[in-house]
């Protein structure tokens, strides 16, 4: 009898939940009734993130539904949005804070850095009144480290700018978008072992940590993922700090065209991480990024 006893509460409970759930009894058109959705981290190690989720709703090309949330209720459980029923095409961006939403396109502010995103997106068939959705952001940016050695903290004469043609990312089909992209780098005064631990063994697994402390000058900036194969129009303009950018010509370097002639894909599922290493003394150049390293030798007019 026990048995039976808890057997029937479990039904009950089964029963009031989906009621709680529907809001719409079960003699009405279940189609007009809300679909309730219900978020799942493929991976784990997804819930140990920081940083918010914004889950974009479209339908078609308009926007249904934008909501914010954190990691901890999906793992806790205690997460649901609620669509019309039918066919949804879903955003799912982590990360998002300087960056801005147009239509179906995460946008940068010009003059801003790009944000460090993960993005994923899915297509739903909502027509049950709960439907489960997958979430497994994929990185969506670059960090990018770079050295610059021959100079001093003290006697380093130049204001960097970073300059590209990429903007942002389209939302359904998380390809980059093209339009002016550009922002002013700030020196870094971080040592290697203040970095996360995963940035830290990527920096010794390609023996770049002992060159970024002992660099007197060195960058930490985010790129976002870049329209072309070869990176063409991703710049690094230096500009001397003593004369007017107005009437001076800055040094022009095409950092797109290092980075891929050393290998790296842009259209990999999650980008890697870039260190490079710039002599002005000697005009040289190093690449690494986790399996593999470039070198090259080039000429730098200072």
């Amino acid at each position: 009898m026990d048995y039976i006893f808890h057997r029937g509460t479990s039904k009950w409970k089964l029963v009031l939940l989906i009621g709680i759930l529907s809001s719409c009894s079960v003699k009405e058109n279940r189609w007009i009734c809300p679909c309730h959705l219900i978020l799942k981290a493929q991976n784990p190690a997804d819930l140990s993130r920081e940083g918010s989720i914004v889950l974009t709703v479209f339908e078609g090309g308009e926007k249904e539904l934008s909501q914010a949330f954190s990691w901890r209720s999906i793992r806790d459980e205690d997460y649901t949005a609620t669509v019309s029923k039918g066919e949804k095409n879903m955003s799912i961006i982590m990360n998002k804070e300087r960056s801005f939403i147009v239509g179906t396109e995460l946008r940068i502010k010009e003059g801003e850095e790009a944000d460090s995103l993960w993005a994923s997106s899915v297509r739903a068939s909502c027509t049950e009144d709960v439907c489960t959705i997958p979430v497994e952001p994929r990185k969506q940016h670059a960090c990018v480290h770079l050295v610059m050695t021959g100079y001093k903290a003290s006697d380093y004469p130049f204001d960097l700018r970073v300059c590209g043609n990429t903007c942002g990312l389209d939302l359904l089909s998380l390809k980059p978008i093209e339009g002016s992209f550009w922002f002013d780098a700030s020196i870094s005064h971080k040592r290697a072992e203040e970095f996360k631990p995963e940035v830290r063994r990527q920096m010794a697994k390609s023996g770049f940590d002992s060159i970024w402390d002992s660099a007197e000058v060195k960058y930490t900036f985010m790129l976002p993922r870049q329209t072309y194969d070869d990176g063409a129009g991703l710049y690094l303009n230096l500009y001397d700090k003593s004369t007017a950018t107005s009437n001076y010509k800055p040094i022009n370097i095409s950092l797109g065209n290092i980075i891929s002639k050393a290998g790296y894909d842009w259209s990999d599922a999650d980008l890697k991480d870039i260190f490079i290493s710039l002599d002005f003394i000697s005009s040289e150049g190093q690449v690494r990024v986790m399996d593999w390293e470039s070198g090259w030798t080039d000429s730098l007019t200072i």
